[in-house]
């Protein structure tokens, strides 16, 4: 499999799917990614996940499945919020996405 360019993986139905799911409030479930850091969180996870996909062998691209992949997209994507975030509380709603929150 050739290296994957950043277009095509920006534009994948994985990486759309996954934004979608996170950075967009859905009813009661808020999204835990503050506006401020989403532009540099979308660029940098794309970024890390592209470099993580192309450093993985045929046979190791090939056993792996999608759900596996989403998996690891969004385990960058928190790991790289966690870096951007500013305040303590930001850090704990990213730990526990789903916890209810005031405000």
């Amino acid at each position: 499999m050739e290296l994957i360019s950043k277009i095509k993986l920006n534009n994948s139905a994985l990486v759309q799917s996954t934004f979608e799911f996170w950075l967009k409030d859905r009813g009661h479930i808020r999204t835990p990614f503050p506006i401020y850091i989403r532009k540099d969180l979308e660029k940098q996870a794309v970024s890390r996940f592209m470099d993580w996909i192309n450093q993985l062998d045929e046979k190791g691209k090939k056993e792996m499945g999608d759900g596996f992949f989403r998996d690891k997209f969004e385990e960058i994507l928190f790991q790289i919020a966690m870096d951007l975030v500013e305040t303590e509380d930001e850090k704990l709603t990213l730990h526990f996405p789903f916890m209810l929150r005031q405000g």
